[in-house]
């Protein structure tokens, strides 16, 4: 079975953190591990002992972490380690876990996401996807995922986004909404397009980015309620004020990197930081079936020809 990390401290943040886990794992069909760090140095005693002592302080905290997720057979794990990011690192290779998910900074506006410290270090190099909870969710008296939206550039990364989103979107019953930016001023008007008008450069990228979306929109089933929006102007900020429409949002890393790691582009850093939803950022050279879906759930119905 697929596995879902999810890091815990006992914290508010770390709760909202549980409570998105809970509905990440149901849509992604994958088992939860809850996983709380110990950040004590190893010199204060022995390894048995340090193993002991880790187990006593974070056991009763993890046992009442898995009781918020009865009936997803929920497993735990306490984990001594140099840094939280590295812990749930580890803890995400050992468990070849798809996800990790984690809460948003105390610091951060209710319902909006924020990363601290840890989920910056983590966010650069984690080993799979990861999902950032809103602040305040673990509060709210209707928590679900049912408007999800994409962000496509037309990338082999954004394809691999999209996947990922068309696949959650037919667990969850879900509406899609695909959400395409033009952004002309990214290429600037040097002497490269002096014989351009802004405007004439303006319509160009609008033209292309609608046949990027069109292509988009083909790809997902017609099972599938979904929406197209064609944004124009700078696309971090774009999606971010989109967001707040949306209960999830999906994104990839940027086009370089190592394999297989998350790697924050602008956009993505962007959205992690002022999100008005929960946000899922894919690591690089994901595929064409991010979450194992297919695999394990069965071949996903295509769109009519």
């Amino acid at each position: 079975m697929a596995k879902l990390i999810i890091g815990y401290d006992g914290t508010e943040h770390s709760d909202d953190a549980l409570a998105f886990g809970r509905l990440m794992a149901e849509m992604l069909a994958a088992q939860p591990v809850v996983v709380s760090i110990a950040t004590w140095p190893s010199y204060l005693m022995s390894g048995e002992q340090l193993e002991q002592a880790v187990r006593a302080e974070l056991d009763p905290m993890l046992e009442l972490a898995a009781d918020h997720l009865r009936g997803l057979d929920p497993a735990v794990r306490a984990v001594r380690s140099r840094s939280v990011s590295a812990g749930l690192t580890a803890a995400a290779v050992e468990e070849e876990a798809i996800a990790i998910v984690i809460g948003s900074s105390h610091h951060g506006a209710v319902g909006r996401v924020a990363l601290g410290s840890v989920g910056t270090s983590l966010v650069h190099g984690a080993p799979c996807a990861i999902a950032v909870a809103p602040r305040g969710f673990g509060e709210e008296d209707e928590r679900r995922l049912l408007r999800i939206a994409v962000g496509f550039d037309g990338t082999p990364e954004a394809w691999s986004a999209l996947e990922a989103a068309i696949g959650m979107a037919e667990r969850a019953h879900a509406r899609l909404t695909v959400l395409t930016v033009a952004d002309s001023l990214s290429f600037g008007l040097g002497p490269a397009w002096s014989a351009i008008s802004a405007g004439e450069l303006v319509r160009a990228e609008e033209k292309d980015k609608q046949r990027i979306l069109d292509l988009a929109v083909a790809r997902i089933p017609a099972t599938i309620p979904v929406d197209a929006r064609l944004l124009t102007g700078a696309a971090g900020g774009l999606l971010s004020e989109a967001s707040g429409e949306f209960d999830l949002m999906i994104v990839g890393s940027r086009g370089y990197g190592p394999i297989g790691r998350t790697f924050l582009g602008s956009v993505a850093t962007h959205l992690i930081h002022s999100a008005g939803c929960g946000v899922l950022v894919l690591p690089r050279g994901a595929g064409a079936d991010p979450f194992r879906l297919d695999d394990r759930l069965g071949a996903r119905v295509k769109a009519p020809a």
